[in-house]
């Protein structure tokens, strides 16, 4: 049907489908089967929709409707074009890529994996539950003074990737301005992959348990005076679209600092601290794997690789160290006192072959220079040895497993800001030492 039709009575869709545009469909219609509204222009449909069947939007042109289409409780596709709802419509919304919803009425449920745009400009657009797809557009719009395009949701509101866009309207916008682009009473889950957001204006994602909100920030950090991983640090920050509420604190409070107060700053924050766990871990798994070499050179220094007696021999051993890293390469300084325990049995097989199985212990404080933080590193290890030994040469072999249980605090102190922080980081891993002597001359691989 593409003609104009002046008929006022009810319609009733029971089979098939029945195609038209807001032209030649009109009043009241009871759709059990499918609809389908093809608008190649712009038109509105002021009647009304009931029924359990298929609602299509098809064509490029803007369907607009007004009426209570509340009493639908079938599916809804918008193919193409413009579906603007300033009425109500029920069901299920499901918005597909090339279909755009707006509007400022009420509708049951959205499906977005095409755009959804609140508002007729600046406008609130209400519904029960939302949830935005992988390929799903969120489409705001706010100004300066603080207004913003609204999905309102009634239960919750389901974020699973996609696109938040946004569009400004001519103004000025100051740093520190907010504005609610999702309400969800039901409670707002995910989060948008990226945001799409005009050059002129940064703006953070800041997601909080019922709504999201954009925060528009400064300039971003000034980086004039910065280097390493200072630079290195700023430069990730400013890059940053999505923020807790938290974050977005020491993100302010870092634009109020002067330069050489700014690097201090940004050092507090540099993840290039965690080097120092790395660094410690392979010091103290090499520490034991020493007690385990130590061991077997002694027994073959007490035999002289011709040993009468073959046994089962156990052993217990203590070692210790102290780390002292100065600040160099991005690395930040530290220190580390390192202690551990070790304990063995082995087994001579002949006079000439040496297998025996280890387990270890150690205990390291690290401490950051500048007091930046501190570390209490736990390290539990089990592993195996062998050694094969002729008069003049002699092949060791050790392979240690290793699990380390590492407890940091660390404490940011610059202009408002002063907080401890504390986190626990488990590591796990294996090492292995083959030492080869021949004539006096040692090789390890």
């Amino acid at each position: 049907m593409t003609g104009e039709n002046v008929y006022t009575g009810g319609t009733v869709v029971r089979e098939g489908t029945l195609e038209g545009n807001t032209t030649s469909l009109k009043g009241a219609i009871q759709n059990q089967s499918a609809l389908i509204f093809n608008q190649v222009t712009n038109g509105t449909f002021e009647g009304s929709i009931q029924g359990i069947g298929t609602l299509i939007k098809r064509g490029q042109g803007k369907l607009q409707i007004t009426g209570d289409c509340s009493q639908f409780t079938g599916l809804t596709v918008a193919e193409s074009g413009v579906l603007n709802v300033n009425g109500s419509l029920g069901g299920l919304i499901q918005i597909l890529n090339g279909g755009l919803l707006s509007g400022t009425g009420f509708i049951n449920s959205i499906n977005n994996q095409g755009v959804v745009s609140p508002g007729n400009s600046i406008g609130t657009l209400h519904v029960n539950s939302f949830v935005n797809q992988l390929s799903g557009t969120y489409l705001t719009q706010i100004n300066d003074q603080g207004q913003a395009s609204l999905l309102e949701v009634a239960g919750p509101a389901v974020i699973e990737g996609g696109q938040l866009a946004v569009q400004t309207y001519p103004g000025t916008y100051l740093k520190g301005m907010t504005w609610t682009v999702i309400q969800a009473a039901g409670g707002l889950f995910g989060q948008f992959s990226t945001i799409i957001q005009p050059d002129q204006l940064k703006l953070a994602m800041v997601y909080l348990p019922n709504a999201l909100i954009l925060q528009a920030l400064g300039n971003g950090i000034n980086t004039s005076c910065l280097k390493g991983n200072a630079l290195k640090v700023a430069e990730y920050i400013s890059q940053e679209d999505v923020f807790s509420s938290d974050f977005m604190e020491v993100f302010e409070e870092l634009n109020t600092l002067s330069c050489d107060p700014l690097k201090r700053a940004l050092n507090q924050l540099d993840p290039a601290l965690f080097e120092a766990l790395a660094l410690t871990a392979s010091d103290t798994t090499r520490m034991i794997n020493r007690t385990f070499i130590d061991r077997m050179r002694y027994l073959r220094n007490a035999c002289d690789c011709s040993c009468a007696y073959q046994g089962t021999g156990a052993w217990i051993a203590g070692t210790a160290d102290f780390i002292r890293q100065n600040r160099s390469q991005g690395l930040q300084r530290f220190t580390t006192a390192n202690e551990g325990i070790s304990i063995g049995i082995d087994n001579w097989i002949g006079s000439s072959v040496l297998t025996g199985m280890g387990a270890g212990y150690t205990h390291s404080n690290l401490h950051w220079g500048h007091s930046m933080g501190k570390a209490d590193i736990n390290g539990y290890y089990l592993g195996a040895y062998a050694t094969r030994c002729y008069k003049n040469c002699y092949l060791d072999a050790t392979l240690l497993a290793f699990v380390d249980d590492n407890r940091i605090r660390r404490h940011l102190h610059f202009a408002a800001i002063d907080r401890r922080a504390k986190i626990a980081i488990i590591a796990m891993g294996f090492h292995r030492i083959w030492d080869l002597a021949v004539f006096g001359i040692t090789a390890s691989f």
